[in-house]
This record gives C-alpha cells, sequence and structure tokens, in this order.
C-alpha cells in the first residue's frame, strides 16, 4: 500500500501522472521521486516562488518511458510560460521582431533568471554560468544576422516600407541585446576583479608571491575598459544616442583610469623605481579628485568601479607620501656621493705634478698616478667644410687687363716665387 499525502490542488494532477499499475514492469519505488517533485513544483507555482530551475532538475530524473511522456508534454507546457514576447534595456521594451529570435532570446534569460536565482558564491562556478550565457547571446547574434539578411535579400532599393520597418526594429533588438550582453560582460568582470581584489596587498605592506599581483589587476581593468568603451560606443550611436548611459561610461572610465595608474604606479614601486610611482600615484589622485562630487553611479552597474576608486585613491595618498619621502632619500644619497667624488678629484698625483717639490710618501691627499685617469678638457678643432667652393664663378681676366697689370701681377708673382727658392729669373 502507498500512500503520499498532496494538497487538493495537486491531487488530480498526481493521481493523472501516477496511472500506471503496481504489477507493471518497471519498479515503482523508482516512479515516486519524480511524481514527488512535479507536485512540489506545482506547490511553487500556486505559491509564486517556481523557478525554471526547477524544470531543469525535472528533465534530470531517470523515469520510465510512459511517465517521461506524461511529463515531457506538462514539462513543455510549462515551458511556454517562460517565453518572453518582449525584452528591456535602458527603460525602453522593444518586442521580438521575429519568431526565430524568441526561443533563442528565451534561453538567454532563463540563463539570466538561472544564475540570480542559484546565487552560486564558488567564482569558478559563475564563470562557467556567464560561458554558458555568452554561448546564447551569440545564439541571438546570429539568428538576427540572418533575419537582416532574409530582410535585405533583394537589396535596398527593393525593400518595401514593411521590409525596411522590419530592418529599423531588427536593428534596435539587435542593438538592445548587445547592450546586454556587454553589461553582462561588465558584471562579470567585476565579479573576477573582486574575488582578486580581496588577495591583494599593497606595496608598502609587505607583498607576498601567494598575493594577487599588480600586473594582474592591471590586466583585468584593462579588459573592463574595453567593455565600457564598447557600451559608450553603443550609447553614442547617431540613430539612437544615449546620454545618461554616455556620461556613466564616461565617469567609470575616469574611475578605471584611477585604478590602473595606482597599480601601475605599484608595479614600479616593487621594482624600486620611486620617482616614477610617484608621478603615477599623483596621476592616480589626480583622477579621483574628478569624482568625488560624483553621485550619479551610487545604484548603477558601475558602482563597484567608483568604490574601487576611491579605495585605490586612499593608497595612492599614502603611496604617493612613501615614493616622494624614498625619492628625496635617494637624490640627497646620490647629492653626498657626488660630493664624495668632487673631493677625491682633490688629490693630488705624482705623474701629474713632476715640476713641484712636495712630499707624495704617505702623505694625505698625495699618489703617484691617479686610476683611472682624471677626466680633462679638450679643445675641439673646427671642421672646415666648404660647400659652395664648386660653385663660385671667378672672372676671366686673361689679356684683357691693362700692360701695367700685367708687369704688376708678374712682379709679384717674382716676388712670391723667389721667396721660396723657385721661378726666378736665370742669369
Amino acid at each position: 500500500i502507498l500512500v503520499i499525502f498532496l494538497p487538493p490542488s495537486s491531487l488530480s494532477l498526481s493521481l493523472s501522472l501516477f496511472s500506471l499499475s503496481l504489477f507493471d514492469s518497471y519498479d515503482v519505488l523508482s516512479e515516486i521521486e519524480p511524481i514527488i517533485l512535479f507536485c512540489k513544483y506545482q506547490m511553487k507555482k500556486q505559491a509564486g516562488t517556481n523557478k525554471a530551475s526547477d524544470l531543469e532538475q525535472l528533465k534530470d530524473v531517470e523515469m520510465s518511458a510512459h511517465l517521461k511522456a506524461e511529463f515531457e508534454s506538462l514539462v513543455s507546457s510549462e515551458e511556454q510560460g517562460f517565453k518572453v514576447k518582449e525584452i528591456t534595456w535602458r527603460n525602453k521594451t522593444l518586442e521580438i521582431p521575429s519568431a526565430r529570435l524568441v526561443n533563442p532570446t528565451s534561453d538567454v534569460f532563463a540563463q539570466m533568471n538561472k544564475m540570480e536565482e542559484d546565487g552560486e558564491k564558488i567564482l569558478e562556478k559563475r564563470l562557467e554560468a556567464y560561458g554558458s550565457l555568452f554561448a546564447k547571446f551569440d545564439n541571438i547574434k546570429q539568428a538576427v544576422h540572418s533575419e537582416k539578411s532574409d530582410v535585405a535579400g533583394g537589396g535596398a532599393s527593393a525593400m518595401s516600407s514593411e521590409s525596411k520597418d522590419t530592418k529599423r526594429k531588427l536593428e534596435q533588438f539587435e542593438r538592445a541585446i548587445r547592450g546586454l550582453m556587454l553589461e553582462s560582460q561588465v558584471k562579470r568582470n567585476l565579479e573576477l576583479i573582486e574575488a582578486r581584489w580581496t588577495e591583494y596587498v599593497p606595496a608598502n605592506k609587505g607583498r607576498k608571491a601567494a598575493n594577487t599581483s599588480p600586473e594582474e589587476m592591471y590586466r583585468l581593468y584593462e579588459h573592463l575598459k574595453l567593455d565600457v568603451f564598447d557600451l559608450s560606443e553603443l550609447a553614442s550611436n547617431p540613430n539612437d544616442e544615449d546620454e545618461a548611459l554616455y556620461d556613466e561610461c564616461s565617469t567609470a572610465m575616469s574611475a578605471i583610469k584611477t585604478l590602473l595608474c595606482f597599480f601601475l604606479g605599484e608595479q614600479h614601486n616593487s621594482l624600486q623605481k620611486d620617482k616614477e610611482s610617484y608621478l603615477l600615484y599623483n596621476r592616480a589622485v589626480e583622477y579621483s579628485d574628478m569624482l568625488e562630487d560624483n553621485t550619479k553611479l551610487a545604484n548603477s552597474l558601475f558602482a563597484p568601479v567608483l568604490e574601487a576608486a576611491e579605495k585605490a585613491s586612499n593608497l595612492s595618498r599614502i603611496g604617493r607620501c612613501v615614493t616622494h619621502a624614498k625619492a628625496c632619500a635617494a637624490v640627497s644619497t646620490v647629492e653626498g656621493d657626488g660630493a664624495a667624488q668632487e673631493s677625491d678629484t682633490t688629490n693630488i698625483s705624482l705623474m701629474e705634478n713632476l715640476g713641484d717639490a712636495q712630499a707624495f710618501v704617505g702623505a694625505q691627499g698625495r699618489q703617484v698616478y691617479r686610476m683611472p685617469p682624471a677626466l680633462k678638457t679638450l679643445p675641439c678643432q673646427p671642421f672646415l667644410l666648404d660647400t659652395a667652393i664648386d660653385h663660385i664663378e671667378y672672372p676671366q681676366i686673361g689679356d684683357k687687363g691693362a700692360a701695367g697689370g700685367r708687369a704688376r701681377g708678374t712682379s709679384i708673382l717674382g716676388g712670391v716665387s723667389s721667396m721660396f727658392g723657385w721661378g726666378g729669373k736665370s742669369s
């Protein structure tokens, strides 16, 4: 005798599902679990607490062929209730423009609802769920591309007014889907950043090898910056501009710049580059000062970015002071070394002062030869580079000159030549 306690509202449904003989070849006990699970789902449905994941749990239960057929018919009818007919993004509701897009869009929203209902805390499981979600987004993109190809099959000139309207709706739907996908990518990156941020230790507190490195955090925020940039490009679409979203993306970009400068300064700080670290910390503080009076993103998608930027700003102010002190100490040390080196140059060597009568044995600052030799300044000889000599046109005097002139020229030439012992008149 099998007794099942069920509420009256679920009793008729359970009896219809449990219409199999006790003498059937299947084990009766194997049919109890799926019936109880479905009755539990019906009770949740009446209470308004049913989830799409409960249907997935029913599909995974092993059951007989007869009961499986009953369950598939009932589950399929329940799944029709989860089919979406419209989507909402940025307070704009759009109808799904084609029947081909209903199933992939419903799969996306079912996956998003499942992720919210499960509340999985393990990061690896969350990333796996995001991977499934993005795969479903790709299915929508392929379906939209096929629909647009079918609408524009005859070319833009052959499109009717109805086809043009359908194309416009497809473009709006595609933009909304892309916005939802980018927002999901931002959420995924923020969850990954939050998980790695908890294991990060600033440079001034003694970071260990097991902690998150600043290079890793820098790469994560670079990926986030690309997603925010794509979202801002979507918001600045001239056909459907969204100024509010663009302003939010601009503010988030400034916060991300604060974080990038901070982690880049941390990286240089770990390499003992105090001057570069100081400049990067200072730049991070400058970017963060631009966000102090901005409260637009307090409850938006980018709220975690602002919180992280505020935290990085506080750490940057501390790091800026520390690296500034280290840089000043390093400069004073270098100046001291330079003064000591300059005092060494006052030493007198014997080989450089051979003409001086003074003792070089056992005297302070006296040495035989300087090693290495002291540097000396050498005069720089000028280089003569006459590039115009081949282009000068000299006048042709020849025989046109006066006779006296020729004689005077000859006497001058003879005097010069006789001075050097050649060209003189023979006796």
